[in-house]
């Protein structure tokens, strides 16, 4: 009975010759490959992504590679204030109920600047009128319309370019 990963390959009838040209061959190919473009960057130890020189965030996207990669780690806040560029973050109520809740809660805080635009889609949120104050901010609290265990935190510096698709 085969144990060993060439051994189980070349019991098909492949050479371990064979089977060591197809691995170096599969090792060869990876490393030309050239490294994913960073959508984001990540903020060491934490959960907050930073967005810079007038990128975009589809947070779908964002959400289904840390899906794909095995993080288990939520994403927590989405920080669009560290340079002077105007960055849009879009997502979805769908968005936020896929990330883990903490407390039964899913939540997510926007962090920006005037010139910084969240594009939510239209008829999923509600504003209620709340604000909260965090690490010195002031955050607009937004809930799920379907779903109030969704909550968007959106600094109040980005709500004149609150958009809805």
């Amino acid at each position: 009975m085969p144990t060993g990963f060439s051994e189980q390959l070349a019991s098909p009838g492949l050479t371990e010759t064979g089977v060591a040209a197809a691995i170096n061959a599969i090792s060869e190919v990876s490393s030309e490959l050239p490294p994913a473009p960073e959508v984001c960057l990540p903020a060491a130890e934490s959960s907050t992504y930073s967005l810079s020189n007038g990128q975009s965030l589809d947070l779908t996207t964002v959400l289904k590679d840390m899906s794909f990669n095995g993080i288990v780690k939520g994403l927590e806040q989405v920080d669009m204030a560290t340079d002077t560029a105007a960055n849009v973050v879009s997502l979805s109520l769908a968005d936020v109920l896929s990330m883990p809740p903490t407390d039964g809660v899913y939540k997510l805080v926007l962090s920006g600047a005037a010139n910084d635009k969240v594009m939510l889609t239209e008829g999923e949120w509600t504003d209620t009128g709340n604000v909260v104050n965090q690490n010195g901010s002031n955050y607009a609290v937004y809930t799920g319309t379907t779903d109030p265990s969704a909550q968007l935190l959106i600094d109040q510096h980005m709500l004149q370019s609150h958009q809805t698709s």
